[in-house]
């Protein structure tokens, strides 16, 4: 059974490098993530290679992501190319 909706933010520490959004072990059935409103840049949303020529964009957009399955948030990277951006994220506990 799932639980509760979860919310979290996470910052960006270091522009060009990919970072994972919790390097907890949680795991979800289902994440909604979004650039916070008043970044100064994008974030982008992909794996351990993300970019900022790679990765889903998010710029004041949402993004869910639905697998059906349970599946670990460590494995959700970002990147941005502003330092200090923060990503906003909403999941499901699996």
């Amino acid at each position: 059974m799932a639980g509760p909706l979860v919310a979290a933010t996470v910052n960006l520490t270091s522009a060009g490098t990919p970072q994972r959004i919790t390097t907890g072990e949680e795991k979800a059935s289902t994440v909604i993530l979004r650039s916070k409103t008043g970044n100064v840049g994008s974030l982008y949303i992909g794996d351990s290679a993300v970019t900022t020529a790679t990765g889903a964009i998010l710029q004041g957009e949402g993004l869910t992501i639905n697998k059906g399955e349970a599946f670990s948030l460590s494995d959700i990277y970002f990147d941005g190319g502003t330092s200090n951006d923060d990503l906003d994220y909403w999941y499901i506990p699996a």
